[in-house]
């Protein structure tokens, strides 16, 4: 499986658990990979910067954790920042 692929596994799991992460963790923001939280941050950069120190960029997620799957904002690390920019911008 492709990095790309796992990161899309990944988003999908991310949404289709939003709720509950949401119950468990709160407003913070979130890194996932191969379906598990790594680890929550209260800011984007700060969950970025820590996932960077043991994971390889293109590999994993950071997302934000909302309430529900209507409010998300996707934000992806790596190869995938490009097509994250351009979804958000439509």
């Amino acid at each position: 499986m492709t990095d790309k692929e796992q990161q899309d596994q990944d988003f999908k799991w991310f949404l289709d658990n939003i709720e509950s992460l949401f119950k468990q963790y709160g407003d913070k923001v979130a890194v996932v990979k191969n379906k598990i939280i790594l680890s929550v941050h209260d800011t984007f950069s700060e969950a970025l910067e820590d996932a960077k120190k043991t994971e390889k960029l293109g590999t994993f997620l950071v997302q934000r954790i909302y309430e529900s799957k209507n409010k998300i904002n996707p934000c992806f690390s790596g190869h995938n920042n490009a097509e994250a920019i351009y979804w958000l911008k439509k």
